[in-house]
This record gives structure tokens, sequence and C-alpha cells, in this order.
């Protein structure tokens, strides 16, 4: 789970492609699934091999019993083989 202080440091968007680091693609994530709870898009994950891949990745807001904001989960499904990102890989 992410915690859900203000200072985003999210080790595990270190497979995004590269270029959505540099957008601050994660930043935005978070604050969308903070502000409604949850974030869903597609995008393109890095494997550690290299090889990326297009995937379905969600987000939701972790909350405690009070309502405060106490991390996030985060999740995602490939879409290996099918699918826009499979074309656009070439695929």
């Amino acid at each position: 789970m992410l915690r859900g202080n203000r200072d985003y440091r999210p080790t595990s968007f270190q497979f995004l492609h590269p270029e959505d680091r540099e957008q601050q693609v994660p930043q935005r994530a978070l604050e969308a699934a903070r502000k409604s709870g949850r974030f869903e898009a597609e995008w393109w994950r890095i494997r550690r091999d290299g090889t990326r891949f297009w995937a379905l990745a969600v987000i939701d807001a972790v909350r405690d019993e009070s309502g405060e904001l106490i991390g996030f989960r985060q999740g995602h499904q490939r879409h290996d083989g099918a699918g826009r990102g499979a074309a656009a890989a070439g695929g």
C-alpha cells in the first residue's frame, strides 16, 4: 500500500513508461484517487526485462473508519495480445 501523505514517492510506479513519469502521471493519478476514491486508466508499463505491455491500472484510496486517507491500493491487469495497446505496439 502506498502511504497517503502529500509527499508522494510511490516506488510501485517505477515500471511506468519514462515519459509518463516525466509528465507526473503518477502524482496526478494519486490526486485523482484521493479526490474521487478511485482512478482507472490504461497505459504502458515496463517489465523488469525492459519490454513493455499495455495494462489497465486501478488505484483505490484507502481510508480509515473516520474517512481519513491512510494510503492507496494499486493493481493492474495486462492486455497482452489484444486491444489498442497491442496494436500500437505492433502486436
